[in-house]
């Protein structure tokens, strides 16, 4: 089955299928906005998925203004499948990065782990702790207002 719109969104091309989880990329037919949808193939009747999306979006909503990727939507098909929408990242994960280049120069290197941590220690202070905080979680976007010319967003 192909989905061609979630909602406002239509979908441009799939990205990858990882596990349960579909990648989709989106544009927002309201404003042109760029997505990312994450489409979850887990029957979402099982309570222990239940619990993790509603944590999820939980976390999420605690955490917004912070640098976490900025979510825009969430629902179920009509076919019983949950999906997220969030902001589409442009830039590449630390885990990329780091298989590009293992010996990251110092001030880089410096750079990122100041932004993780403040993000860690603002969650922490919204009694949230981010236990996905390992390179293929952690964005490095382009964003020319940041030091370096990139911020750190952390994926949930």
């Amino acid at each position: 089955m192909t989905i061609e719109r979630i909602g406002s969104f239509r979908i441009i091309r799939t990205v990858s299928q990882v596990q349960h989880i579909t990648l989709l990329h989106a544009v927002s037919e309201k404003s042109g906005e760029r997505a990312a949808v994450r489409l979850y193939s887990i029957d979402s009747s099982n309570t222990e998925v239940a619990q993790q999306l509603e944590r999820m979006l939980e976390v999420t909503k605690l955490l917004s203004g912070l640098a976490v990727v900025k979510l825009l939507e969430t629902g179920r098909l009509p076919n019983g499948r949950d999906y997220l929408i969030h902001e589409q990242l442009l830039g590449e994960s630390l885990a990329t990065r780091l298989s590009n280049r293992p010996r990251l120069p110092l001030n880089e290197a410096l750079r990122i782990c100041r932004q993780v941590s403040a993000v860690a220690a603002e969650a922490h202070a919204r009694g949230v702790i981010h236990s996905r905080s390992r390179p293929d979680h952690v964005q490095l976007s382009h964003d020319l207002a940041a030091v370096g010319g990139e911020r750190v967003k952390l994926l949930q």
